[in-house]
């Protein structure tokens, strides 16, 4: 059975390859794009990790208008699932990676990242 992976990236240039290289890999990828359709998608699918950008839309219809902290409102709210998050972002920022940290995170990947270490770094979780 393939292990499934809850994509969480509202922009399509930035989960493009790591998406295909994960499917590549034999993984099963699903794919949300807002706070609201990763939570939602999370209670329905089952992930067995979850790669989750720290900036995202709230809820569809609302491209553009990013939550700053959509990323944490997911991990906060799926925190009692125990599903592995690894968080990725555009920011370097100490704090983001501190609190994404508290928040449960195993890991966290600045982009751009190298998507074959990501893919050996989820199959070390997943083991």
């Amino acid at each position: 059975m393939k292990k499934k992976i809850l994509f969480v990236e509202d922009d399509y240039g930035d989960r493009f390859v790591p998406k295909r290289k994960l499917e590549k890999e034999d993984f099963e990828v699903v794919v949300a794009e807002t706070v609201e359709d990763a939570i939602d998608l999370a209670e329905k699918k089952n992930p067995n990790l979850i790669l989750l950008d720290i900036r995202l839309p709230q809820r569809k219809g609302m491209k553009g208008k990013m939550d700053m902290e959509g990323g944490y409102k997911v991990a906060e709210a799926l925190k009692d699932r125990k599903i592995p998050i690894i968080f990725t972002s555009v920011y370097e920022d100490e704090e983001d990676i501190r609190r994404g940290m508290d928040l449960g995170a195993i890991d966290f990947y600045i982009k751009p990242f190298s998507t074959k270490a990501l893919v050996e770094r989820i199959r070390e979780i997943l083991q």
